[in-house]
């Protein structure tokens, strides 16, 4: 059996799909025979990682084994000195055993980098940020101290993993122009899709009794509401399309975060009766709540993936979204949804009022979708992916 350590840049309980991701990495992992020794960045006792977290992320059907955790408390001066804590772990870890292979979920193996090459042993990495052009842009016009910390804390390690995994082309491509990795150590593992959602496109099926969609009236927007997500947007899109005189709709919304600041907008932008908070959905919940939808608005403006997006597809939903990061991989226009420029309200409610104005069109592309998502993404190739790009690099050692 062949033994991995992985890295985590937070707690197993922070919100966001991380978490999910991670967890569903390891269960394909176990399931392909591989030990795993998870090491997060957290105070709390297993990383904040219970059964019944386990559970509300994966669904009940998933028995994981249980692996081994080991959390490492935060730096009290910066996070990006949290590498150290992990690199003190890593290795006393490999005094006590045989480890295969250590896969950092981002900047966590910067201190570790060396004493790995030393000892032979492979360093993986997978590049999660939305958007790492973003995040150089915002590096050059902050404080110039902070590009040199991240070159090191943050690129380095990148530069110097030997398989860099990446759930998208465009992600990939930034990785080489960027930061100048080599192309033949950066795959392509697309992260997978819970089955829990392609059922869901047959209870939608079902709540239809099979008939032709006659109408679309269900709206759904659901994830994070950090502006980067674009709920904003999607709330003057919507304020906009109801001043335009389409009042038959109704907008739920499911997350979490700064929901204050959201009520405030759906109250200026004269859409309160039409809008119902969901608040934060457990996968079960959601995949029920996106069965009972007709279209999902989720107009992210920087993804390196787009989960959100697929999981909405497998559940037989035409999607709206930005013409931005990965997202152009997921959604083909006019064939699975619409795609609009970026940060453009007026063109997300042109989109919107289309997809009402042509129900029949609108539920085959729900269709399209769905039959794109099941064929390309399932985390049985994700873990298998990771596995094959390991086993090369060991035989190389």
């Amino acid at each position: 059996m062949s033994t991995y350590i992985m890295t985590y840049p937070r707690g197993f309980d922070a919100p966001g799909g991380g978490t999910k991701s991670f967890l569903q990495i390891v269960y394909h992992l176990q399931k392909l025979g591989v030990e795993i020794i998870a090491v997060p960045i957290s105070t709390q006792a297993n990383g904040g990682l219970s059964k019944e977290l386990t559970r509300a992320l994966l669904g009940p059907e998933v028995s994981m084994t249980e692996f081994k955790v080991i959390p490492v408390k935060p730096s009290k001066l910066h996070y990006l000195l949290n590498g150290k804590a992990i690199a003190s772990v890593i290795r006393s870890i490999v005094k006590e055993k045989k480890v295969d292979a250590v896969i950092s979920w981002e900047h966590e193996a910067a201190f570790i980098v060396d004493f790995l090459k030393d000892r032979k042993i492979p360093l993986a990495m997978i590049a999660a940020n939305p958007s790492y052009t973003l995040q150089v842009q915002l590096e050059r016009k902050g404080n110039p101290f902070k590009k040199i910390v991240n070159r090191w804390f943050r690129w380095r390690s990148f530069r110097q993993a030997e398989s860099v995994f990446v759930s998208s082309n465009f992600t990939r491509q930034e990785l080489i122009d960027l930061f100048q990795i080599k192309p033949e150590r950066i795959h392509i593992t697309h992260r997978g899709i819970d089955s829990i959602f392609a059922q869901a496109n047959a209870w939608h099926h079902v709540e239809n009794n099979g008939q032709a969609q006659t109408s679309i009236s269900q709206l759904i927007f659901f994830g994070s509401f950090a502006p980067i997500k674009g709920l904003p947007d999607v709330i003057k899109a919507l304020g906009i399309l109801k001043q335009k005189g389409y009042e038959n709709w109704r907008i739920n919304i499911a997350g979490w975060g700064g929901e204050d600041a959201i009520k405030l907008a759906v109250l200026q932008a004269d859409i309160e009766p039409n809008t119902v908070f969901l608040g934060r959905l457990a996968p079960r919940e959601l995949a029920q709540s996106l069965g009972n939808s007709d279209i999902a608005v989720l107009p992210s403006r920087a993804e390196s993936f787009g989960r959100s997006i697929a999981e909405a597809q497998a559940a037989g939903l035409p999607v709206i979204s930005y013409n931005i990061g990965s997202v152009p991989e997921i959604v083909e226009p006019g064939k699975t949804g619409w795609l609009v420029p970026p940060e453009q309200p007026v063109l997300l409610a042109e989109a919107i009022a289309q997809a009402i104005d042509h129900p029949e069109q609108s539920c085959q592309m729900g269709q399209n979708g769905h039959q794109r998502v099941i064929e390309r993404f399932s985390w049985e190739k994700t873990a298998d992916s990771i596995q094959q790009a390991i086993s090369t690099l060991q035989l190389s050692h």
